[in-house]
């Protein structure tokens, strides 16, 4: 269905790549490139984004949709402005994803005030945007669908770094069918956390965002097709979580 070319070679047992070709890219043109290649099915769209942190991704992929002339229908942001949750369920969680890490300073914990701090002003989307406090586990439930009368998105950006976390983000998102099959894309963007417990891919869905989609995906029977794997640094490639993951739901 695209023309994105996926950069990992060789394959394991399971089918899983062992080895990524090292193609640094510029994550904002990456995200240009694979949005615009399914333009002709998001003239409109709803985008979500789980871990907003600084707000600097979701500011660059709503210009580049700006940019790329589609309506957005609406943008909700869903953060606990606290920092990460204490992982229990990852026995591989990488040591530096520690509770309370990427917490939003505290003069911002004010949801209206971290609107404000996250400047959207300047965008034509700013008026469709809705930001969601609090941690999955609790602000992620059929409440807060009728609540903000959440549509299918066609764009997930998942940002939350560890594995219970993304775990509930795919539960609420697949359970509640709130992507739509062969147009809804999800963006991983700290797919490569396993790579400081192994060097090789075979060990890729152990932890981290790749176990919890491979876990949900099987456990709701939901095809996906991998667009590519990247990552923006060579001094950072294979290492940490620093590696963005795309997928079309299928």
């Amino acid at each position: 269905m695209t023309d994105i070319q996926i950069p990992f070679h060789g394959r394991g047992k399971n089918n899983y790549p062992v080895r990524i070709e090292k193609e640094l890219v510029n994550p904002e043109e990456t995200i240009q490139k694979i949005i615009k290649n399914f333009k002709n099915v998001y003239e409109e769209l709803d985008f979500y984004e789980f871990g907003t942190f600084e707000g600097r991704t979701l500011r660059s992929t709503v210009d580049i949709i700006e940019k790329l002339d589609l309506k957005i229908n609406n943008i909700i942001g869903f953060d606990s402005l606290e920092g990460l949750p204490e992982e229990v369920l990852d026995k591989k969680n990488q040591s530096t994803w520690v509770k309370g890490e990427f917490k939003v300073n505290n003069k911002y914990n004010n949801p209206e005030e971290y609107i404000k701090y996250l400047n959207l002003k300047k965008i034509e989307g700013y008026k469709n945007f809705k930001f969601v406090k609090g941690f999955y586990k609790d602000s992620l439930n059929e409440e807060i669908i009728k609540k903000e009368n959440l549509k299918p998105a066609k764009f997930i950006n998942v940002d939350c770094d560890i594995y219970s976390s993304t775990l509930e983000i795919l539960e609420f998102i697949f359970k509640n069918k709130l992507y739509i099959e062969g147009i809804t894309l999800i963006r991983y963007d700290d797919w490569g956390g396993f790579y400081e417990n192994s060097s090789s891919y075979e060990e890729e869905f152990s932890m981290g965002e790749a176990r919890a989609h491979k876990e949900m995906t099987e456990k709701y029977n939901i095809k996906t097709e991998r667009l590519g794997t990247f990552t923006c640094r060579s001094s950072t490639f294979g290492k940490g979580g620093l590696e963005e993951t795309w997928f079309l739901i299928i």
